[in-house]
């Protein structure tokens, strides 16, 4: 089963090719990410991951009950990640974002990054879970990220990083609500007023 807020908005996906073709074309000082003109031949963008935010205040007041769907706690934050790929292999990420009803670039980024979130993906595709099935989540206030997805039990996240604090293991599938379970008492403990 499908979670229809993982869904791609198709204008985002226009938009970024049109971007993307536009920096391509560019000569002389490029965007972190972005390949030199001479391989813009091999260069293509990866499967998007729309990214989404937990608000600090919800999972500080998250409350573990086996009926409740985690996915409330996701926030669309009317944003796409692209990696940029050359000859199969991540080269940066450009990011867009939808702002007054249009899609925009935001923000180009050198490999690092998209290469630790494709790393997961890549993981969690080997286990059969569909590349277009996949998203980021962000817990800001505590500098994670994690790929979700769902399944017929509900959602699952797997962190990027570890969080040794919240018992987050790199890699490391969990249901949303175990992990959102495991960082309410750590986002208890944040600051009041810490903008998330």
């Amino acid at each position: 089963m499908r979670n229809r807020a993982f869904v791609l908005d198709p204008a985002a996906q226009s938009a970024a090719a049109q971007v993307f073709k536009v920096f391509g074309g560019l000569t002389g000082q490029r965007p972190a990410g972005m390949p030199a003109a001479d391989k813009m031949d091999k260069a293509a963008l990866g499967d998007p991951l729309v990214v989404k935010m937990v608000w600090l205040n919800e999972l500080q007041n998250y409350q573990f009950a086996p009926a409740s769907d985690a996915a409330a706690l996701l926030h669309d934050l009317q944003t796409v990640i692209y990696p940029i790929h050359v000859a199969g292999k991540p080269n940066g990420e450009m990011v867009m974002r939808k702002v007054d009803g249009a899609w925009s670039v935001r923000s180009f980024a050198g490999p690092a990054h998209v290469q630790a979130v494709e790393n997961v993906c890549a993981q969690l595709a080997k286990a059969g879970v569909p590349a277009g099935s996949m998203m980021l989540v962000r817990v800001p206030a505590m500098g994670i990220e994690l790929v979700a997805y769902r399944d017929a039990t509900g959602m699952k996240l797997t962190p990027v990083t570890d969080f040794a604090a919240g018992g987050l293991t790199a890699g490391q599938t969990l249901s949303a609500s175990r992990v959102f379970a495991q960082l309410s008492p750590l986002a208890v403990q944040q600051q009041p007023g810490l903008v998330d």
